[in-house]
């Protein structure tokens, strides 16, 4: 299922409305309002499971099977973020939901090292 060149993803709009009502981000805007809706637009099957982390200055997004140019994935980036950001909030999209993490890092990284690449059916 590919998504229509006009549909926002489903969980874009509950993005932005945990984002307002943190007032986050305060600095970089664009990682949600511009580059987050750049890569949902983008992505060929809205149940692709993600990562979502929000904090004071901005956001990062970690789909999952995603690997940098030498190999790290989510779940090695995720201590990096926390240590930067400690008052980051993680959110998990399984396809059909967006579940904001209160259990914090540990299950965060559970969730990329285990759902690699995993679409809900």
């Amino acid at each position: 299922m590919t998504q229509g060149k006009n549909q926002t993803h489903p969980a874009y709009n509950k993005m932005c409305e945990i984002a307002e009502k943190l007032g986050w981000p305060e600095r970089f805007q664009d990682d949600l309002y511009k580059w987050d809706k750049q890569i949902l637009d983008n992505m060929k099957d809205p149940k692709q499971t993600f990562l979502w982390s929000i904090y004071e200055s901005g956001t990062h997004m970690f789909i999952s099977g995603w690997k940098d140019g030498v190999g790290h994935t989510g779940a090695d980036m995720m201590p990096v973020l926390e240590r930067c950001f400690p008052t980051c909030q993680h959110h998990w999209w399984d396809g059909v939901a967006l579940h904001h993490l209160t259990s914090g890092i540990d299950e965060a990284i559970e969730l990329l090292r285990r759902d690699p690449e995993r679409k809900v059916a």
